[in-house]
C-alpha cells in the first residue's frame, strides 16, 4: 500500500495528515489505527461545513440531504472494484461521530459553494467549460485500473477538464492547508483526514 500518513511541524505544532480513500468502506480501519496511534487533540475532516452537519444529521437519522452527481456515479463504478463503496463516505461519518463521541473539536478543512463557485467563476471559461462538456461522455467511459490509490488519483484527474479546473483545485488545496495550519495552531497533535488525491497538493502548500 501507499504512504497513507504525513507528520509534520507546522510553527511548532505537531500534525498529521491521513490520506484516505474516499467511499472505501474497509478505510474506516485506517482512520482507527491512526487515532488510537496518535491520538489527536482535535481533528479536521477535507468537507465544508455545511457538508459536515448533513453527515451529522444521517449519522443521527439518516435526515441529511446529500448531493450526488454524475462523477460520483462514475467513482463509485470503478472504485467498486477495491471493495464495498458507500455515500456519503465511511471515513468522514465516522470522524464525525468519534468527535462527538470523545468530545473532540472537529474542523470543516474545505471551502463552501459560494467559495467554490467564486474560485471557478474567475478560472473557468464558458468556452473551455463548453468544451469540456462536449467531452464529458467519453470520459465517462474511462476505465481506470492500478492500485485503490492510484484508481482514485486516475479518476480525479478525469475530472480536470477543462484544463483550467486544475487551477481551481489548486486554490482550493491551498485554502485547506490554510485551515490546517490555522487550526493546528491551537490544537496539537491535530489530524487532518484528506482524500488520498487531494493530499499531495495540500502538503505542497503545508510546506510552502
Amino acid at each position: 500500500m501507499s504512504q497513507r500518513e504525513w507528520l509534520l511541524n507546522i510553527r511548532g505544532s505537531g500534525v498529521v495528515v491521513l490520506g484516505v480513500i474516499n467511499g472505501l468502506a474497509s478505510e474506516i480501519e485506517i482512520v482507527k489505527e491512526t487515532l488510537d496511534k496518535h491520538r489527536p487533540n482535535a481533528l479536521g475532516i477535507c468537507l465544508s461545513a455545511g457538508e459536515v452537519e448533513s453527515i451529522r444529521s444521517w449519522n443521527r437519522d439518516g435526515s441529511g440531504t446529500l448531493d450526488y452527481t454524475e462523477f460520483d456515479a462514475l467513482y463509485v463504478r470503478e472504485m467498486s472494484k477495491y471493495g464495498e463503496i458507500k455515500m456519503p463516505s465511511p471515513t468522514s461519518s465516522y470522524a464525525i461521530a468519534v468527535s462527538e463521541a470523545a468530545g473532540i473539536p472537529l474542523y470543516p478543512l474545505d471551502i463552501d459553494d459560494d467559495e467554490y463557485s467564486e474560485l471557478y467563476l474567475k478560472h473557468v471559461s464558458p468556452l473551455s467549460l463548453f468544451i469540456g462538456s462536449l467531452l464529458k461522455g467519453r470520459r465517462r467511459k474511462k476505465r481506470v485500473g492500478g492500485t485503490v490509490e492510484e484508481a482514485a488519483c486516475a479518476i480525479d484527474r478525469l475530472e480536470m477538464r477543462p484544463k483550467s479546473l486544475a487551477i481551481v483545485e489548486k486554490e482550493r488545496e491551498k485554502r485547506i492547508a490554510d485551515a490546517i495550519k490555522k487550526y493546528s495552531s491551537v490544537h496539537s497533535p491535530f489530524l487532518a483526514v484528506i482524500g488520498y488525491e487531494r493530499v499531495q497538493g495540500v502538503l505542497e502548500s503545508l510546506r510552502d
